[in-house]
This record gives C-alpha cells, sequence and structure tokens, in this order.
C-alpha cells in the first residue's frame, strides 16, 4: 500500500450476481490486506 493511502475501503454497492467468493476475487491482490471485512 501506497504511504499516505487509508486501510479503509467503502464499497457501497455491488451486482447482485456477486457473492462473497466473487467480491473476494474481485479485490484481487489487494485483499491481502484487508484486515477486516463486513457485507451488509
Amino acid at each position: 500500500m501506497q504511504v499516505g493511502r487509508s486501510p479503509l475501503l467503502c464499497v457501497l454497492d455491488v451486482p447482485n450476481h456477486m457473492n462473497y467468493a466473487d467480491f473476494c476475487q474481485f479485490c484481487g491482490s489487494v485483499i491481502q490486506h484487508i484486515l477486516e471485512m463486513r457485507i451488509v
């Protein structure tokens, strides 16, 4: 992660055909840096 970037990511909407695994795959290599994920 670049200096000065926040570790917080807010995703407001995802397509309704995506499930949890699809979303994690979409996140790609960034998923390694995610400490907590909440899905509502």
